[in-house]
């Protein structure tokens, strides 16, 4: 059976999983939303800070959170110059994007300086890229730290890299492997979300959910393939380096 790999900075897959979470699909059954929810605590208590002062996690403050909004709440466990730990400072760490990544803001007592330590080691977890892969069977994700690629100490021949965008996919009724490349990341979503609505017009489903976004469309996926079974119906979004 196909695996469906998908990678992706922490706070962009947290992200893309409020608004299920959420219940934005009201039409959709219950244990949906639900899944989704658990898929965000398990990301936030694998990956984000935890331990070396954070001694109670991180929880995502789900009701808070909006698609370009994360509201996370964590504590700091502080020690005096004996070594002895002496107290703690209650935080909320906002988090909204912006051109080029995302901007923190952290509340709450600044005791010590330590908001900037926070939004420094949040700064981090966030930007760390995680591989998440859909177990069909289970009909579940699961997640890990993607593996960087190898640096070469040195090329084996001068080249110029340029990224290419490669979406592909399988129709649940129509036979034959989709295929398209594109110049930018933008193109290549449009027409991710543009095969995933074909295929939710084509369900015969009484309740379905509302029409893909660039937002929300790899959750519509997931409710494809719980619906028709993941062997025949996927869309996929990957880059691929290319020599020029």
């Amino acid at each position: 059976m196909p695996k469906h790999l998908y990678q992706k900075h922490l706070y962009q897959m947290i992200a893309g999983r409020i608004p299920a979470a959420q219940g934005a699909f009201p039409n959709i059954e219950q244990s949906f939303a639900d899944r989704n929810a658990d898929e965000i605590e398990t990301l936030c208590r694998e990956f984000l800070p935890s331990g070396s002062g954070f001694d109670a996690g991180t929880q995502i403050e789900l009701d808070d959170c909006r698609p370009r909004r994360l509201v996370f709440n964590t504590s700091f466990h502080h020690m005096n110059d004996a070594g002895m730990y002496d107290g703690w400072t209650n935080h909320l760490v906002i988090v909204e994007p912006e051109f080029h990544g995302f901007t923190i803001r952290v509340t709450g007592r600044n005791r010590n300086d330590i908001k900037d330590y926070i939004a420094d080691a949040f700064h981090h977890a966030l930007n760390q890229v995680v591989e998440s892969e859909f177990d069909t069977a289970a009909k579940q994700f699961s997640f890990r730290l993607a593996v960087p690629e190898p640096v070469p100490t040195e090329p084996e021949k001068p080249a110029s890299p340029s990224i290419v965008w490669i979406v592909t996919g399988e129709h649940f009724s129509v036979a034959g492997f989709i295929l398209k490349t594109f110049a930018t990341e933008a193109a290549a979503i449009d027409c991710a979300v543009h095969l995933v609505n074909i295929m939710l017009s084509d369900t015969a489903a009484s309740v379905k959910p509302e029409p893909a976004t660039v937002d929300t469309w790899q959750m519509v996926v997931e409710w494809l393939q719980d619906y028709h079974g993941a062997a025949h119906c996927f869309v996929e979004l990957q880059s691929q380096e290319v020599i020029s």
